[in-house]
């Protein structure tokens, strides 16, 4: 991550780099009042579906408990297993509750910022009294210490509502029997966490936005050190430069490499060179070279070294070098064109055979194909140069 530039003002938000690096780091909005409001509404909803079963063990247990004989009662030998048997019970009625609860504690803070396992953190140098004195003074830590100061206030206010509305039933508990005053005790209970966590999840929602805000204002950035950061994952102007020149050779040459086994090449006659390969078999013609200037001339040379076929047809070359891509089939637009070129081609490769025939047989030659003429091959308007400004 860059360096702190206390200098300048921070006025551009994280990169995306700064952001992977400061999660790397543990550096991620956390909001604690998220994590209690999750615990609190998870526990209301365990106690809602394990409470009356819980009620009802634990009255079973207590039951068995207070009905003990006065010997066991009295005799140190009975009475350690009994209160132990107790014990025991009393931990196997809880142990779901807190195992589901243990699992809140670390899926809680996975609801923002996700979970993180890194040591940074617990770094010793990150100790700083200095540094600590400064954050209790700070402005965030007066926002806090703001924050803890509602919650009690809130806190206190939904226990008195419901101890208020409440206190005739806690009063009477006294005067009941022992399964409904534990099914009204579970209720008080019960009312006092579901308003709780009413409290906790409007405090929750207040300050998730208000932890994102302070993250992302810690985490921004000054001009220089985003510029600083694209030159470093990007490189120099320079250094892009000579990829792309590396790039461009590799492919050029790449694509030198397809000329001998291209079916024709079009010329401009020198500014421009396209090569197209047809197959028996090919649904249409594809362009596997193509140049302008000095490339165009060396796809020239190429083909002339390898025997492809060289045409000249300016508007032609000119209309598929312009239009088409390396790979690219060739336009409809264009397949008339194309297509009376090589047939003449062929017709010329057949000629040439049959030329060489009949001299080795003292025959007379045939006469050689007429190649076709600018105004045969047809190049639509919106494709031709009258279409280029």
């Amino acid at each position: 991550m860059s360096s702190p530039d206390t200098s300048a003002e921070r006025t551009e938000a994280a990169t995306p780099k700064r952001l992977l690096d400061a999660r790397a780091k543990g550096d991620v909005p956390r909001s604690r009042e998220l994590d209690t409001a999750f615990s609190l509404v998870v526990g209301a909803a365990a106690l809602a579906l394990l409470g009356p079963g819980f009620a009802r063990s634990l009255q079973a247990a207590a039951v068995r408990l207070w009905s003990l004989p006065r010997a066991t009662a009295l005799d140190q030998r009975t009475l350690a297993p009994a209160l132990l048997d107790a014990i025991l019970d009393a931990v196997l009625l809880i142990a779901p509750f807190l195992a589901l609860m243990f699992v809140i504690a670390f899926a809680g803070p996975a609801l923002m910022g996700g979970l993180i396992f890194t040591s940074p953190k617990l770094d010793p140098k990150r100790l700083d009294p200095i540094k600590g004195i400064g954050r209790m003074f700070s402005l965030r830590a007066l926002g806090e210490l703001l924050k803890s100061i509602a919650k009690v206030v809130f806190f206190s206010g939904a226990a008195w509502l419901i101890g208020a509305a409440s206190l005739d039933a806690f009063m009477a508990l006294g005067r009941m029997p022992l399964a409904q005053a534990m099914d009204t005790s579970f209720a008080i209970v019960f009312r006092l966490l579901l308003a709780l966590a009413a409290v906790m999840v409007v405090i929750a929602a207040c300050d998730m936005p208000w932890q994102r805000f302070q993250h992302a204002k810690k985490l921004r950035m000054t001009r220089d050190e985003v510029k600083r950061e694209r030159r470093e994952s990007e490189g120099s102007p320079e250094t892009r430069a000579r990829q792309r020149g590396e790039q461009m050779r590799v492919s050029r040459g790449q694509m030198l490499l397809a000329v001998p086994g291209a079916s024709v090449v079009i010329t401009n006659p020198t500014h421009y060179a396209v090569a197209l390969r047809y197959r028996d078999g090919d649904a249409e013609p594809i362009v596997v070279a193509k140049g302008a200037d000095e490339i165009a001339l060396r796809i020239r040379a190429i083909a002339v070294e390898s025997g492809v076929r060289v045409f000249e047809a300016p508007p032609l070359a000119r209309a598929l070098f312009r239009h088409l891509r390396l790979g690219e089939a060739v336009r409809p637009e264009l397949w008339q064109a194309v297509a009376q070129v090589l047939a003449f081609v062929i017709q010329l490769d057949a000629a040439v055979s049959r030329s060489r025939v009949a001299s080795a047989a003292g025959e007379p030659r045939r006469p050689w194909p007429i190649p076709p003429s600018a105004s045969q091959l047809e190049v639509p308007p919106e494709l031709g140069d009258e279409a280029v400004e």
